[in-house]
């Protein structure tokens, strides 16, 4: 017989916390981004891609201070030749944390081909809605296919503006050095062309400009109370 054991976790999906709190402090959405941004590393290095990173597949810990990646079943191998699912056919994901290259959808005569496509940056597109989620509360747009999408990874000033009035309406408000470096990171999480997007590597890089607003964090494991 084959056993497996499997973490027993009691925490509730960041989803729900996302609904039931609302827009997390500065400190717990940092901190909870950089655990995440470790675990997906780890998926990375073993040679594969989430590609289904979403509130509703992280859980808490039942203290509430640490996160866990949950659902592998749209797993994805790095290496295209690995790949044997009919990507070219087969649409699957959550469009709000689907990045443009992570969609099959036609383009004048040229179809995407997800079995040819670079898919090493999707799952960095989805952790940066996921910190959007964290610190609104909300969605900036509904899916990278939408006008809203564009305008905010072309305008800097826009997004500035939107996150602003989005995050500054609540208790948890940041200066304008804060809010600048979060647009930075944002836009380039979200980037609509991959070959512009952090990698996950970046992401961990200490050296990496895009990432100041990473480089704050005072976040510790079980200290944070404020999700209760």
């Amino acid at each position: 017989y084959n056993c497996q054991v499997l973490e027993a976790l009691h925490g509730g999906e960041l989803f729900y916390h996302i609904v039931r709190h609302g827009p997390f402090s500065k400190e717990t959405a940092r901190g909870f981004l950089l655990q995440m941004i470790s675990g997906v590393a780890c998926i990375h290095e073993a040679g594969y891609i989430h590609r289904d990173l979403k509130p509703w597949n992280i859980i808490l810990s039942d203290d509430h201070s640490q996160v866990k990646i949950i659902d592998f079943g749209l797993a994805t191998p790095l290496d295209k030749d690995l790949r044997h699912h009919p990507f070219n056919t087969f649409m699957s994901g959550t469009k709000q944390y689907m990045s443009p290259e992570n969609i099959v959808r036609p383009q004048g005569e040229e179809v995407f081909d997800l079995n040819e496509a670079d898919l090493s940056k999707v799952d960095t597109f989805a952790l940066g809605v996921m910190l959007i989620n964290m610190l609104t509360g909300s969605y900036l747009f509904e899916s990278c296919l939408s006008e809203e999408y564009v305008k905010l990874t072309q305008d800097s000033n826009y997004m500035l503006e939107v996150l602003r009035n989005k995050i500054n309406k609540s208790e948890n408000r940041m200066s304008e050095s804060e809010l600048s470096d979060l647009v930075v990171l944002v836009q380039a999480m979200i980037h609509p062309d991959a070959s512009f997007r952090l990698s996950i590597s970046d992401l961990n890089d200490q050296s990496v400009d895009q990432a100041n607003w990473l480089k704050k964090s005072l976040y510790r494991i079980n200290s944070e109370t404020e999700i209760g």
